[in-house]
């Protein structure tokens, strides 16, 4: 039976969540992937609050917040929440390409920071590790 991968989109353009959820249902046949999507900072949140998530894969620039603070939040303590043992893992994939921009996502939680328009191998690949467990990337390796 196929693992099950809960993965939030956030992003504002309709087309870069189609494109990432395409990259995301073409993992290894042993993850099946349900996809969520968030336009927008309030909808993001919403989803963080309510559902066990099991990845996150954001724009830095989200109407009304941004992927920062998504970041931050998602790598809070989960107090009551049983299903948030431990932090959700985050992707930016951004259109800032600013190097201090991928320092304090990577500073702040985040597994991978992608710049746009994005390597389809790449985030992927950033995904399946991601899944897996693997540990995040630091400000100094990527």
């Amino acid at each position: 039976m196929a693992r099950v991968a809960r993965i939030l989109l956030c992003d504002p353009d309709p087309q870069a969540r189609r494109d990432m959820a395409e990259v995301a249902r073409s993992l290894a046949p042993e993850i099946e992937v349900e996809i969520l999507e968030a336009p927008d900072w309030t909808h993001a949140k919403r989803h963080l609050q309510v559902e066990p998530l099991d990845l996150i894969v954001t724009e830095a620039l989200l109407d009304g917040g941004n992927g920062f603070a998504l970041l931050r939040q998602s790598q809070a303590p989960a107090g009551h929440r049983p299903d948030r043992a431990r932090p959700v893992p985050v992707i930016m994939v951004t259109a800032l390409a600013r190097e201090i921009d991928r320092y304090w996502a990577l500073r702040n939680g985040a597994h991978a920071f992608l710049t746009k328009p994005f390597d389809r191998e790449h985030l992927g690949l950033r995904i399946r590790k991601a899944l897996a467990g693997a540990p995040r990337a630091t400000p100094e390796r990527s």
